[in-house]
């Protein structure tokens, strides 16, 4: 019987890929859903948010600088 990964359980472990902590056991539960759209998705979202967030600390950073 499959077990299908939760919303939290999806986004869990794509933050653990991201970060190279992903355990093979995790791994093994993930390649073995039928989900991959799902991973996909929540991949890109998560990308697009720390890369905007960065760009936000950057901007914050050179503003109280005063470096253009």
């Amino acid at each position: 019987m499959e077990e299908k990964s939760s919303n939290w359980q999806v986004i869990k472990s794509v933050l653990a890929s991201f970060v190279g902590i992903q355990s093979s056991k995790n791994l093994q539960r993930d390649a073995e859903s039928n989900i991959a759209g799902k991973f996909f998705v929540v991949g890109i979202i998560l990308a697009i948010t720390i890369h905007g967030l960065l760009y936000l600390i950057a901007l914050y950073i050179s503003w109280y600088t005063g470096v253009e």
